[in-house]
């Protein structure tokens, strides 16, 4: 799993959503296994971003894009709780819950 960063250059990240990326070996059905996993311990999950070439407006303009790399990192991709709120104990529940889902997954899906 690929964590974001948090220091860009000189700069330093302000999320509005927290994304990991899960590792190259994961697919789409992992993924979803893994929300899955996640919403079945009570933790919700997302799935940043949709690509573009993908969205009704840009498919109905009658372009037939292929963004393998996009595509790729799409279906890796999982948006993990992230609020003001949160409290450390409740981080640490769901890194917990997310290393106990990512390790069924790999068992399911033969990593």
């Amino acid at each position: 799993m690929i964590l974001p960063k948090q220091i860009v250059g000189r700069n330093r990240i302000s999320w509005f959503c927290y994304v990991v990326k899960l590792s190259e070996e994961f697919n789409l059905a992992a993924r979803d296994c893994i929300a899955n996993s996640l919403a079945k311990k009570g933790i919700g999950t997302g799935r940043y971003f949709a690509p573009l070439h993908h969205q009704p407006v840009i498919k109905n303009l009658g372009y037939k894009s292929e963004l393998p790399v996009t595509d790729s990192v799409a279906c890796r991709a999982l948006a993990l709780p992230f609020f003001n709120q949160l409290t450390e104990s409740e981080v640490q529940e769901v890194c917990d819950a997310l290393q106990e889902s990512l390790d069924e997954a790999m068992t399911i899906h033969s990593f």
